[in-house]
């Protein structure tokens, strides 16, 4: 039993295939990079940010005017706060943005186990990628408005992309896809009743042991296609989509 925490079709993912984000190049700079290492509250930052290693940093009602990376180990979270760049975790603990954060950028989470994205609007990609961490690791995107897409690669015990029923709100995504591939979840995999007005939704190659669904989802112009998943897996019903990738009739992807 879940519930929530309190982060084509593979385009998000696309994002993991460069070199990472780092505040490296900032550090003879003018600003340097916030380093934030503690709470801070109708705060406004013209710079980067830096989580350092091990660091908390939490956002409220703030402002960044630049990118934000979390270091090795470190938690961030963002509440109602306006995120000018993008916001990454290298090898962080934790990237939770809730109540109305927006994010001009990206947000991506690489060995990042704790990818918690609710109630928020992120310009770009949410994604997140290679964390599998027993007993802790979650990839929940609910109930946000993203521009590009969304994807998780090699993420679990836990991914929920929408589950409206449960209290996780449908994202809507503007331009881009929902790419969900190769993860090992024992507790959920939930791709549930998010509206895409552009792309499609792409299932594939993920095992364990947990239901996964992928249902009530609409593309209209996109496709439904899903591949390879391992037992139990159901993938109806689903809304219009262009066309369905195991040819098995409307709204059903196997």
């Amino acid at each position: 039993m879940r519930r929530l925490v309190a982060i084509g079709g593979l385009a998000a993912l696309g994002l993991m295939t460069g070199p990472l984000p780092t505040l490296a190049s900032d550090k003879n700079s003018s600003p340097p990079p916030f380093q934030c290492n503690g709470t801070y509250s109708g705060k406004t930052i013209q710079s980067n940010v830096e989580v350092p290693a091990g660091g908390v940093c939490v956002l409220l009602n703030s402002t960044v005017n630049g990118n934000i990376v979390a270091d090795t180990n470190a938690y961030l979270e963002s509440a109602g706060s306006n995120l000018q760049g993008d916001v990454t975790g290298n090898g962080a603990l934790t990237l939770y943005l809730h109540n109305a954060t927006r994010v001009a950028g990206n947000v991506v989470g690489y060995i990042t186990p704790q990818v918690l994205v609710y109630d928020s609007s992120v310009m770009d990609n949410v994604a997140g990628y290679n964390s599998v961490a027993p007993g802790y690791g979650h990839f929940q995107v609910c109930g946000n408005k993203v521009g590009q897409s969304i994807g998780v690669a090699k993420m679990g015990p836990d991914v929920l992309i929408g589950d409206p029923a449960a209290g996780c709100g449908a994202n809507t995504l503007q331009m881009g896809s929902i790419g969900v591939a190769q993860n090992n979840t024992y507790a959920e995999l939930y791709v549930i009743g998010n509206q895409l007005q552009t792309g499609g939704v792409y299932v594939s190659q993920n095992v364990g042991t947990s239901d996964k669904l992928v249902q009530q989802n609409s593309g209209p112009n996109g496709n439904l296609d899903c591949q390879g998943n391992a037992l139990p897996f159901t993938g109806s019903p689903n809304g219009a989509f262009k066309s369905y990738g195991d040819k098995s009739g409307p709204g059903q992807c196997h």
